[in-house]
């Protein structure tokens, strides 16, 4: 607000935001790989970011404007991390690591 509608600054506030919205995913990710669980991160949570990943880039590569390319970087590594939750959810069900598609007894390790 103290600079005003200055280009450069107007484009540099828009990465840093758009950057903040990509990362937000990380520290789930982080924490669900450390705890080996997906425990507490709700099935309904994820669905909705794939919905809207879905249809946030659908616009970004369908629509007819000029969608600068950092929207759409910042959208498709939103949404592998998105993805890569959806992947630990399944591997992580209930709070036990999955090993080739059985679920691995961690009080055995």
């Amino acid at each position: 607000m103290l600079i005003g509608t200055n280009p450069l600054y107007v484009q540099i506030q828009g990465f840093i935001a758009l950057g903040v919205e990509a990362v937000l995913p990380i520290p789930q990710i982080l924490e669900n790989h450390r705890l080996r669980s997906s425990k507490g991160f709700r099935l309904s949570v994820l669905v909705n970011w794939l919905i809207g990943d879905v249809f946030k880039m659908t616009y970004f590569f369908l629509s007819e404007g000029g969608i600068p390319w950092a929207f759409k970087a910042c959208g498709l590594f939103q949404a592998s991390c998105d993805c890569y939750l959806g992947v630990q959810y399944w591997m992580y069900e209930r709070g036990t690591p999955r090993v080739d598609g059985e679920v691995k007894d961690t009080r055995l390790a």
